[in-house]
C-alpha cells in the first residue's frame, strides 16, 4: 500500500511523515478537553482504518497527568 493510501488524523499530536508508522506526540500540559479530543480523533480514525500500523508514542513532553486524564487514557486504550 502506497503511503498516499493511509489516512491520517487530524489532530495536531499526530505525524504522519512515515506512514504507516503513525508518530504520537504529547504536549508538555494538556487539558482534559483537549485529550478529549484527541481520543475522538483516533477512535474516529480507527473506525475506519483496517490495515497494519505501528505507533511511536512519545511522552517525553509531558510534565503532568491528571487522574482524569490517567483514567480517559486508560479507557481509550481499552477501547
Amino acid at each position: 500500500m502506497s503511503q498516499a493510501n493511509y489516512l491520517r488524523i487530524a489532530h495536531p499530536w499526530l505525524r504522519h511523515d512515515h506512514l504507516p508508522v503513525y508518530e504520537w506526540v504529547f504536549p508538555a500540559d494538556a487539558t482534559d478537553q483537549a485529550l478529549d479530543a484527541f481520543i475522538e480523533a483516533r477512535e474516529q480514525w480507527a473506525r475506519v482504518a483496517h490495515y497494519p500500523v505501528s505507533w511511536v508514542v512519545g511522552l517525553s513532553n509531558i510534565r503532568s497527568a491528571t487522574a482524569t486524564q490517567r483514567r480517559m487514557f486508560a479507557s481509550h486504550l481499552k477501547r
